[in-house]
């Protein structure tokens, strides 16, 4: 069960990295401007998720 949770949470990782990089490519967009702080977040708190998973913090 473990092994599956390592593998969602490097899947949503990796869907917010590409996310967060085309927030980052194209923040002429006032849309964009507003959502990026969350993007971060999110980005931020499933690389949390993923080491804490992986035990990569011990």
């Amino acid at each position: 069960m473990n092994k599956r949770r390592i593998i969602l949470s490097e899947k949503i990782y990796n869907t917010i990295i590409v996310l967060d990089n085309f927030c980052k490519n194209n923040q002429e967009y006032e849309e964009i401007q507003n959502i990026s702080p969350i993007v971060e977040f999110i980005k931020d708190t499933s690389d949390e998720l993923h080491v804490e998973l992986t035990g990569w913090n011990k």
